[in-house]
């Protein structure tokens, strides 16, 4: 008798242990990141089936209508996509399988971001967000990620979090030509690519990472300016230059203002590239002020530069006499007060633009 279970009981165990083996390894290929479909494949998935659920978060109450909107607008602006909007409380893990899925708001607003992010390369926790070893602490940090939906990674994944409802929610949607962004303060301090040959797909990959954080430094402070470089560092005499220009351009509105202590230190942003100082600011001009953060990024090349723009003279005629009822007031008295505008001064260009008639 013990013989003739033994005889059945074998053949029950072969078939299990295979079943085991085969499935498990199906499933292991699965949840293994390196045979998931490519970012190519994704896209063309995306905008073959035209399809996007949007998630917003709406588990604080208190932004979800801001939220709401936030996904309204995203909707119409999609020319290419049909968008379904969902809040993260109506949302159900059918939903995430079977569809191509925006998830928007942080771990407190839109409890997904929670669920899957033992998934995903960003780990939420508190205080900030760390991503491949890195953390993110700064309350405007703000993540937007593209990857395989880990619910089902034949169907890509997006997400747009960060530390602050409010800096999400002022995130500038757009599509990003990278697979990750991380901003900070309104500025990119990190983004790159993830791997896409066979054997590292969606592994991390140095080369395609940019650490635009690590290679900014203080390059020089005098009493109303801190210049920052971004990953170039300019000759030291073309530098003092610049702080004295800039101070003497500050002295003239001081003068003009009647008080100079009320004025804030400005922070002055150098870049060798345009193209640097759009990856950074999202911004090609050869110079702009931020307002709201009280900066001037401004290009400074050998052959191109915009320093001589004087932008900075912007700031300080905002901060102290408010938006202008008419713009052309606010940049006459910045040609007016910066010496040598575009290389000849207000005069020079003032007497150039009376004799044209």
């Amino acid at each position: 008798m013990k013989s003739f279970r033994l005889a059945h009981i074998i053949p029950l165990l072969i078939i299990i242990i295979a079943s085991v083996y085969y499935l498990g390894g199906a499933r292991v290929k699965q949840e293994d990141h390196r045979y998931w479909p490519g970012r190519e494949e994704l896209f063309e998935r995306l905008f073959s089936e035209r399809r996007l659920l949007f998630v917003y978060g709406a588990s604080r109450p208190e932004f979800a209508a801001r939220y709401q909107a936030f996904a309204e607008n995203y909707k119409n602006r999609s020319r290419r996509l049909s968008v379904t909007i969902k809040s993260d409380r109506e949302t159900t893990s059918e939903d995430l399988k079977n569809n191509a899925v925006y998830l928007v708001g942080t771990p407190a607003s839109n409890h997904w971001l929670r669920k899957l992010s033992a998934r995903l390369p960003v780990k939420f926790e508190d205080g900030g967000f760390e991503f491949f070893g890195k953390a993110y602490r700064d309350s405007s940090d703000v993540i937007s990620l593209f990857y395989p939906n880990p619910e089902n990674p034949q169907l890509p994944l997006q997400v747009l979090s960060g530390n602050r409802e409010e800096e999400v929610l002022a995130f500038e949607l757009f599509r990003q030509s990278s697979d990750y962004r991380i901003v900070r303060r309104g500025n990119c301090i990190a983004l790159g690519s993830f791997a896409q040959e066979e054997g590292r797909r969606w592994a991390f990959d140095s080369a395609n990472h940019h650490d635009f954080a690590a290679e900014t430094k203080l390059a020089k402070e005098t009493a109303h300016f801190r210049f920052h470089t971004h990953g170039f560092t300019p000759p030291a005499e073309t530098l003092d230059q610049l702080a004295s220009t800039c101070e003497q351009n500050y002295q003239r509105l001081t003068a003009f203002f009647g008080n100079a202590a009320a004025l804030p230190a400005i922070a002055y942003h150098l870049y060798s590239t345009l193209e640097e100082k759009g990856l950074i600011t999202s911004n090609t001009q050869l110079a702009h002020c931020d307002l709201p953060r009280r900066e001037v990024h401004v290009m400074l090349g050998d052959w191109i530069s915009g320093t001589q723009a004087a932008h900075e003279s912007d700031l300080l005629l905002r901060l102290q006499l408010g938006a202008p009822k008419h713009l052309v007031l606010e940049t006459g008295l910045r040609i007016y007060y910066s010496e040598n505008w575009r290389k000849r001064g207000y005069a020079f260009w003032a007497s150039k633009l009376f004799l044209s008639g």
